[in-house]
């Protein structure tokens, strides 16, 4: 990425990987993109704000602010983008439709962040869990404000210990407990997290971080792509396709789904189970809008 051609302040990245923007940022990776201007979109990448922008297969980058980044931005860009994984050929590989995932990205975040991302993930909405990681967000370093939106770097663990009754008050509900307790655990053991053996029995010991929520945090905050998390959308498409008949999902289940992809998609399974994810979830779309045309037909509207 060395040879980027700058355009106006704009960057643009100079990759043979076809990057869809709006497909990856709001693919429920992250939740602390916003839109902020005609395909243009911003959020904190590590230690940078950033803006990106689709102008047709090329996307361009513009550094708003920075705060004493470990990594150059050219890396830190294809770090979180993961161009350095094919997945285009993956893709073509087990022969999913391309047309439906075409741009999209495994990405990578900045680990602490995606801890409590997916802690508020537990049995909510893309909506909803992008509302809380925001107003984590506001417990940050404030950066500036961008085309009215007001950015924050993440805050440290230390401004998340004692905070359970502003975001009880602020919709969190049983999720404030695990937040803060979360803050007390990384305060002491974060580097069991990302130095230890075991890490995903240490993400484990976390309160309201279950099996689910452990993979999530592997797969995008530790860059672990062999990792799958099994939600209903995977687990469906694996009775589909895998044999699988039982109904309920046992701790065990989940461990024999899981091996049954690893099996399959080998070290990117958990970019497979992207792809699966978005496929199953535009399925259910489809579907849900074929129902609504046809209830509205049959009421004569």
């Amino acid at each position: 990425m060395e040879n980027e051609a700058k355009y106006n302040g704009w960057t643009i990245i100079d990759t043979c990987e076809e990057i869809d923007l709006e497909k990856t940022l709001f693919s429920g990776q992250v939740f602390s993109f916003v839109r902020t201007g005609e395909c243009e979109y911003t959020g904190v990448v590590g230690e940078y704000l950033v803006s990106f922008m689709q102008k047709g297969q090329n996307v361009l980058y513009k550094v708003l602010h920075e705060r004493k980044p470990v990594m150059n931005i050219h890396d830190a860009v294809c770090h979180f983008f993961t161009l350095d994984v094919h997945m285009h050929e993956l893709a073509e590989k087990w022969k999913f439709d391309d047309k439906c995932l075409s741009g999209l990205r495994m990405l990578r975040n900045e680990l602490i962040p995606t801890i409590f991302s997916f802690i508020c993930s537990s049995n909510n909405n893309i909506p909803r869990i992008t509302k809380m990681v925001w107003f984590l967000y506001s417990k940050g370093e404030f950066i500036m404000e961008y085309k009215g939106s007001r950015f924050h770097y993440f805050p440290s663990v230390d401004k998340l210990v004692n905070i359970e009754d502003e975001l009880k008050a602020n919709s969190f509900g049983y999720r404030a407990r695990y937040v803060c307790d979360a803050a007390v655990y990384l305060k002491i053991s974060s580097e069991s997290i990302v130095n230890g053996n075991d890490c995903r029995k240490a993400l484990l010991g976390i309160r309201g971080i279950g099996k689910k929520v452990a993979d999530c945090i592997l797969l995008i905050g530790l860059g672990k792509h062999s990792v799958v998390p099994i939600d209903t959308h995977i687990l469906n498409y694996a009775r589909k396709h895998f044999g699988i008949s039982e109904i309920r999902m046992s701790s065990a289940m989940y461990d024999r789904v899981q091996e049954i992809y690893v099996n399959k998609y080998g070290k990117y399974a958990g970019i497979a189970q992207l792809y699966i994810f978005k496929t199953m979830v535009d399925l259910r779309s489809k579907k849900n809008t074929k129902l609504e045309m046809n209830n509205n037909q049959s009421e004569g509207i």
